[in-house]
């Protein structure tokens, strides 16, 4: 990834903005669009951000999609190049804010993922951590 191209869903943003509010996390790069970023362009980062509390970077993928092996094969190619991002220096590089700190990888999704998706997450996360960068994965709110 030459060039980092960082943007949410306003659903999300606010939520995160929110969150940032009261201390949880502070936003370091987003770029507002008008629909939902997510795991179908694997060359872009969705969300960076900061978890106060953990003195943690956390990039953030959003997965709306089916838990299908399409699906699969795109969270794995995205979060395959989240870490390059890492590892290559990159984020500490473009966000100064992000030097000395762990880092995680953190999948949003609306629909539980089912025990396939599930197994590939934990292989995911197994891989990752040898790394020194955390995988989670988290279900959004519902919106109100």
């Amino acid at each position: 990834m030459n060039r980092t191209l960082v943007r949410t869903s306003g659903y999300l943003r606010d939520a995160l903005a929110w969150a940032g509010r009261i201390g949880f996390v502070t936003l370091v790069a987003v770029q507002g669009v008008n629909c939902l970023a997510h795991v179908e362009e694997p060359e872009l980062i969705d969300l960076i951000s900061i978890d106060k509390d953990r003195a943690e970077v956390q990039l953030s993928v959003v997965q709306q999609n089916p838990w299908d092996d399409r699906t699969l094969s795109l969270l794995k190619r995205k979060t395959a190049n989240y870490v390059a991002y890492v590892k290559s220096g990159t984020l500490q590089e473009e966000r100064p804010v992000a030097r000395g700190k762990s880092v995680a990888i953190e999948v949003w999704y609306f629909v539980q993922p089912d025990e396939r998706a599930l197994q590939v997450l934990s292989g995911l996360q197994q891989e990752y951590k040898s790394l020194g960068i955390a995988l989670r994965w988290r279900k959004l709110p519902a919106k109100q």
